[in-house]
């Protein structure tokens, strides 16, 4: 009878010696078995979190160059994906949703109706930050402006009783 060791030395010396066969099998058995094999992975990684953070930042430690350029790599090669889990993850909203909602304002901001965002590229998700309902789309200006007035209906009234009233005194009325 063979020891532990023995058999551990012929399964060592076995992998080495089809290590393209068993990578081609491994590979053809997560292709036909993709989703089994996702939904593994993703239960693993959120039992070992932090170990899986740990390696992370090992990875990175090692040569941050390296792994900036293969997530911009990742990124260039997936376009939309990174902003679609954005939006899922602050807005409870999909890509397809966000497009949805900017056609059903014709492209367009819905304070002021400019067609350019402005700002960062895209028209950002107005949101009550209570309830994080989405509002609508608006350009980065009204957006600011809605936030730096606390999203408040009653502070913009009298924002916008006061500018009337100013400009009434400006032009003598």
């Amino acid at each position: 009878m063979k020891t532990k060791e023995e058999i551990s030395e012929y399964h060592k010396k076995y992998r080495e010696q089809n290590k393209e066969k068993l990578y081609l099998q491994k590979k053809t058995y997560r292709e036909e078995n993709r989703e089994a094999c996702n939904a593994r992975k993703r239960k693993w990684n959120k039992a070992n979190r932090e170990h899986v953070n740990e390696l992370a930042r090992a990875l990175y430690a090692k040569d941050p160059q390296k792994q900036v350029d293969r997530s911009k790599k990742y990124k260039d090669s997936h376009p939309g994906v990174d902003r679609n889990s954005q939006l899922k993850r602050w807005y409870g909203i999909t890509l397809d949703e966000y497009n949805v909602l900017l056609d059903s304002q014709n492209g367009k901001c819905a304070i002021c109706g400019i067609d350019k965002p402005m700002g960062v590229g895209c028209f950002h998700v107005d949101h009550d930050h209570i309830t994080n309902k989405v509002r609508g789309l608006l350009c980065q200006k009204c957006n600011m402006g809605i936030g730096a007035l606390q999203d408040s209906p009653t502070i913009l009234r009298k924002a916008a009783e006061y500018l009337e009233s100013r400009n009434k005194e400006l032009i003598g009325e």
